[in-house]
């Protein structure tokens, strides 16, 4: 973070920084992350689809392959930020996923168009809210079958879809293997 606006700073016993980026080439990047001592953490962040104002107006679209992508990043560090902090088991991690604004929007993979969403007509509904819970010891090869669980009441908002979990291990997989390009 080269903006030192950005940078995390300790508020209330808690370490928190708001991630302000606004780029005229790629995405604009809008963030609002803390971490406290006890061990919670939140991080609230502007879905991607409404970040590329050149490419795509804002409220319209959902990416399914970003949500993945996204949430599997969570999970993924959640887990490896637990066992930095010396965490073991039986420590159990819960994470909420929770995404606004969906009335209207279309599933879309606009990101990635080698993917195919069957399905995807308007949410009906504005606000989905899921959690998920699982040990410290988690394997990241259990990491896409957590993101698909705590992704289908998402997609089924959107008449009713649902994605195969072949789609779920490939993303997250491309995901932690670092082949996003």
């Amino acid at each position: 973070m080269s903006d030192t606006r950005s940078h995390p700073v300790v508020r209330d016993g808690g370490w928190e920084a708001l991630i302000v980026a606004i780029n005229n080439d790629m995405a604009h990047r809008f963030e609002f992350f803390r971490l406290e001592p006890t061990g919670q953490f939140y991080l609230r962040r502007l879905l991607q689809d409404d970040a590329v104002p050149h490419r795509l107006p804002a409220g319209v679209l959902l990416d399914p392959t970003l949500m993945i992508y996204r949430m599997t990043e969570a999970i993924a560090v959640g887990i490896a930020v637990a066992k930095g902090l010396g965490w073991s088991d039986p420590a159990v991690l819960g994470f909420m996923f929770r995404w606004r604004k969906l009335k209207g929007r279309r599933l879309d993979s606009w990101s990635n168009p080698a993917v195919y969403v069957q399905g995807g007509g308007a949410a009906q509904q504005d606000e989905v809210t899921t959690f998920i819970s699982l040990p410290l010891s988690t394997p990241s090869s259990a990491i896409p079958a957590l993101v698909k669980a705590a992704a289908e009441e998402l997609f089924v908002a959107f008449d009713g879809t649902s994605l195969s979990q072949a789609t779920y291990d490939e993303q997250a997989r491309r995901l932690l293997d670092r082949r996003l390009t």
